[in-house]
């Protein structure tokens, strides 16, 4: 993220996935992300996480636990 800043270098301009990094992608995505888009970007895919993970124990935490009656059927 050094080189990409605040606002990054721009989408497919990262210097990092042409020899520095050894699979820009897949494991290294967030590194690309962050020198891409930057410190912005990197905030905003964070967040999108969060939100998700937040959505699922939402929804899950909504519904009453059925798993008894799976177990009484059995």
């Amino acid at each position: 993220m050094g080189t990409g800043g605040w606002h990054g270098l721009g989408l497919m301009e990262g210097r990092q996935k042409l020899f520095y990094l050894p699979e820009p992608h897949t494991d290294f995505i967030f590194a690309n992300v962050c020198e891409e888009l930057g410190l912005i970007g990197a905030v905003v895919v964070i967040a999108l996480f969060v939100a998700l993970g937040i959505a699922g124990c939402a929804r899950r935490f909504s519904r009453p636990i059925r798993s008894h009656a799976f177990w009484r059927s059995a």
